[in-house]
């Protein structure tokens, strides 16, 4: 039934033609008994309201313009009757050429008021459909996401789903998704509902001030039917013809393997004739024959390889024996890059050494154990797993298992239980007990018995904590973890000193606990849209206030602005200014402090607190106490109630960068890579004064400054000073630090003159180039572009950019673009890093632009160095953590697969969730200089620190 038909309906039932009856109506009746009367009007005011619920279209619809009151701005309400319809005001009706459409912006969003139901086994598909009217200033932050949520059987809010995101351009024109949601396995790429979902509805979210993004289209509809509807269209007649094609295409095909088998004989023939050659024919050198040549050079390369060989991937053993004559092996943990990293064979552990020999009794790493991935299927022949000791996934009796999203096992499209037998806390795991995540809650091994495993929350997510009697902490992985209140526990840990191992005696340590701190006219300039950052990142429960000064006018928090209190920013509501106005703001804030706990020769743990202050501890760490050495870097904090957190960071873990049980493995990476970066090592050696490094990516790179256009982001391979004049190397990068902050950063003048004295020396190139400079004696200054006599450093970020070859409408060019890649080759580079991926939402082109770039530097006899990209905060991006893993995922794949292999500095080792210990850095620390993406000092020295390891003597 149409809303028209129902609408004139409800009409009819009340005897009434028309809405100008209907008022009629009410106005004689309301002359008679005023108790009547008023329950009659209560009525009719009951069904106007169910009226204007039939228009409101609380059920599928597609067009927030023509319909927008079936749409909402938010969506924590599972019944649709909880939502605001959306205003005019806030999501103005746009013309485009799809129709009417609401306008996005100021980082809003648009919901579906109507939930679908998804527990019983329907199938929809969504849709999604936008252009955009106006650009962004910030295409690399400013993107648009399409998000699916769900709900429980009793409509409460689970969680949500990012679909997808882009950042369209004007030139991008109408952009249209879909997806098919639901349990179907006969629909490749559905997306499955969480467990526990009944309902979802779906929405968009358009990030940034000055673009508008007018969404035409947003809905979903239940296509359950559609897959049945379509089979039935097939005529049963097309069978016998669908059988004479398959017949003749199997023809085909037996003809071609015939000529194939033919073609396999004729290479045998004159393999046979290679083979009498080698064994036969007589060498005019001297040797006997070619094959005692060929032995003579063979010895003499394996000679050569006793230096050289742990520079290659070793392939993976498999199950079988480590050496002639050895047992068999039993168990096998294997590397990321499926190479042996240790093995267990007739109750003996072998661990693999950096020559890629396996040696008895030395391996920090336990073996994988070898059993089965599911019940009831054959033993494994190889597992995986992650960072959790999860298994992720293995072959079983030849057929591959992979580990779902839903914690379940498919193999050829079956679905079984997980059953993760792997190695934990140092033994062969010989039973787990998993929870429905898939993650291990206890677990019984060789060496230790019955273990018990916690978990602890952190920022990022949960770390495995084990745990034995009594509830003592018996072994930490390579994760932050957090305690609450004033009193730390600090487990007995065994430290790795000079020519011995010591083991410490545990106990606590007391922290201190600031009181909050009232501050009062603290000057901000804010205007609509943008992040304004106050003194202090955590804001006490208070609310803020401030005062406009330029008309006085108060303004509050909730209606004005927005507050983010774990990260210190204001947002102001649109309509505010569109132009900058100073406010002084009021509100509660606390201190931080980073600090170390370490112990001397007595075994004590001791915690020594740095500077309490606002913001950016990380540049007011205290230093350790004489011969003391560190267990772990703590980083204090007090949350809005008023509790102290402290996350503690287990650098004890890390010798440097390089994880201590992982140390073999980690160590032939690095030697890979100075082996294929030996050519640029040698060039600085031998010509110091005319090296070249050319630093190449985006904002991370450039190191510009804040929220800025950059106009002349250009490469224009004419200009010999393409990065002069430019936002490059700038103070004011660093956006969330203080006066005082910035006052610790020596400052330069360069960039032609521009800017005076407000250039830094701080990104990861940097910290390589000054490394260069102290080892090998180049020169650590920006170099002139045109004059290949001179050396230094060349910065041609440009923010926002990817890995593709286009453009973006400002002018500014991606990382293949032909103009952009000759700019840099004509600058004659002898080392090239190349650090994209922070901006990149689609890898299916990656690897031939990854291609491109390799085959650029290298025509002009540059080596190659890739820097795997850097994470985002998570408190910022929900889903960070998962963008930062696939990226680097992809990225190292590409790299190592290319045709000759390229050398890549591994950042996920030292800031992945399950081993930023390594870097020292607390959750909240990350994207240090914009609470966002853009990193702090500390983490700079970190990057560089990898790409140090990789141009080491």
């Amino acid at each position: 039934m149409s809303r028209t038909i129902e609408f004139g309906t409800a009409l009819a039932a009340l005897g009434l033609a028309s809405q100008a009856a209907l008022a009629d109506e009410v106005m004689r009746r309301g002359l008679g008994d005023a108790g009547e009367a008023q329950a009659r009007q209560t009525a009719v005011a009951d069904l106007l309201q169910r009226i204007r619920r039939i228009n409101a279209g609380l059920y599928p619809a597609l067009r927030p313009g023509d319909n927008p009151s079936a749409f909402s701005g938010s969506f924590d309400k599972g019944n649709p009757d909880d939502l605001a319809p959306l205003s005019d005001a806030d999501y103005p009706l746009q013309v485009v050429d799809d129709g009417l459409g609401r306008d996005l912006f100021a980082t809003r969003d648009i919901w579906e008021r109507a939930l679908h139901p998804v527990g019983g086994g329907e199938l929809w598909r969504a849709r999604w459909s936008y252009q955009r009217r106006a650009n962004s200033s910030d295409p690399s932050n400013d993107s648009v996401q399409r998000f699916v949520f769900w709900y429980g059987p009793d409509r409460s809010p689970l969680s949500a789903t990012e679909v997808g995101s882009e950042a369209p351009v004007i030139a991008s024109g109408s952009r249209a998704f879909s997806q098919i949601i639901g349990s179907n396995l006969a629909i490749e790429g559905a997306l499955e509902p969480p467990p526990g979902a009944a309902y979802f509805r779906i929405g968009i979210r358009a990030y940034g001030l000055e673009q508008r993004t007018t969404v035409t289209d947003l809905g979903a509809v239940e296509i359950t039917d559609a897959l049945q509807v379509l089979l039935d269209l097939i005529p049963p007649d097309s069978a016998p013809a669908l059988a004479a094609a398959l017949a003749e295409e199997e023809r085909r095909a037996t003809a071609a393997e015939a000529s194939l088998g033919r073609y396999a004989d004729t290479i045998d023939a004159k393999a046979d004739a290679l083979r009498t050659e080698v064994t036969e024919a007589t060498d005019a050198v001297g040797f006997a024959n070619l094959a005692e040549r060929f032995g003579f050079l063979t010895a003499a390369a394996t000679a050569l390889d006793d230096r050289a060989d742990h520079l290659e991937g070793i392939p993976a053993l498999g199950v079988g024996a480590v050496t002639l004559g050895a047992p068999p092996v039993e168990a096998a943990y294997l590397t990321d890059a499926n190479v042996v990293g240790g093995v267990r064979a007739g109750g003996v552990r072998y661990g693999r050494q950096p020559d890629g020999r396996y040696l008895a009794g030395l391996s920090h790493r336990p073996a994988l154990g070898v059993g089965a991935l599911v019940l009831g299927a054959p033993a494994a022949d190889e597992i995986r797993l992650d960072g959790r000791s999860i298994v992720m996934s293995g072959r079983a009796g030849g057929r591959a298992q992979v580990r779902t999203a839903a914690g379940r096992y498919d193999g050829e499209a079956s679905r079984r239980p997980a059953l993760g037998i792997g190695a934990l806390g140092g033994d062969l795991v010989t039973a787990a007990r998993l929870d429905a995540g898939g993650r291990p809650v206890a677990y019984a091994t060789a060496g230790r018995g019955a273990i018990a495993v916690t978990y602890v929350a952190t920022p990022a997510g949960l770390i495995r904590q084990e745990v034995g009697a009594g509830g003592a902490i018996t072994g930490l992985s390579g994760g932050n973890t957090i305690q609450s209140g004033s009193t730390l526990l600090i487990p007995a840990v065994t430290l790795a000193l000079p020519f011995r191992s010591f083991t410490t005696r545990g106990g606590s340590v007391t922290r201190s606990v600031p009181a909050a701190v009232a501050v009062a006219d603290e000057l901000v300039q804010c205007r609509d849209g943008e992040t304004e950052f106050l003194a202090y990142q955590f804001l006490g429960a208070a609310p803020v206030t401030g005062v406009r000064q330029d008309n006085g006018q108060a303004v509050t928090e909730g209606t004005h602005f927005t507050v983010n209190r774990q990260m210190g920013y204001v947002v102001f509501a649109a309509g505010f200014s569109s132009s900058y106005v100073p406010v002084k703001f009021a509100y509660q804030g606390y201190p931080q402090r980073a600090g170390f706990v370490s112990c001397g020769y007595n075994g004590v743990p001791v915690l020594t607190e740095g500077q309490a202050v606002g913001r950016t501890c990380s540049m007011y760490e205290p230093t350790l106490p004489a011969g003391h050495t560190g267990i772990a870097r703590t980083f204090q904090y007090v949350d809005a109630s008023g509790a102290a957190q402290t996350e503690m960071s287990w650098i004890y873990l890390y010798d440097g960068l390089v994880k201590r049980d992982e140390a073999a493995v980690t160590r032939a990476t690095i030697l890979r890579n100075r082996g294929l970066l030996s050519r640029a090592r040698r060039k600085a050696m031998i010509d110091p004064a005319r090296f070249r490094l050319v630093g190449t990516g985006d904002s991370r790179t450039q190191v510009g400054g804040a929220q800025t256009v950059h106009p002349t982001n250009t490469a224009d391979p004419t200009n010999q000073n393409f990065y002069a004049n430019v936002n490059r190397d700038t103070i004011g990068f660093f956006e969330t630090y203080s006066a005082d902050a910035k006052s610790k950063i020596p400052r330069y003048t360069f960039n032609n003159g521009a800017n005076a004295n407000d250039n830094v020396k701080v990104g990861w190139n940097w910290v390589l180039l000054d490394y260069l400079a102290r080892v090998y004696g180049v020169t650590n200054a920006y170099a002139s572009q045109g004059d290949l006599a001179t050396g230094g450093y060349l910065n041609f970020g440009i923010n926002g950019t990817t890995f593709a070859a286009d453009a973006f409408a400002d002018g500014r060019l991606n990382g293949t673009n032909p103009a952009r890649l000759s700019a840099q080759t004509a600058s004659r580079p002898h080392l090239a890093v190349i650090a994209y991926g922070a901006n990149q939402s689609d890898f299916a082109q990656a690897p031939g632009q990854i291609e491109t770039l390799v085959n650029a530097f290298e025509g002009v006899g540059c080596d190659c160095l890739f820097l795997l990209t850097g994470r985002p905060n998570s408190l910022w991006k929900s889903d960070g953590v998962t963008l930062f893993r696939d990226t680097c995922d992809a990225v190292r794949r590409t790299v190592n697969r290319y045709g000759h292999e390229v050398a890549y500095a591994d950042t996920q080792r030292v800031f992945d969730p399950e081993t930023m210990s390594a870097a020292g850095l607390s959750e909240f620390e990350i994207g240090e200089a914009s609470t966002r993406n853009h990193d702090g000092v500390k983490e700079f020295r970190l990057f560089g620190g990898l790409l140090i390891e990789a141009l080491a003597p």
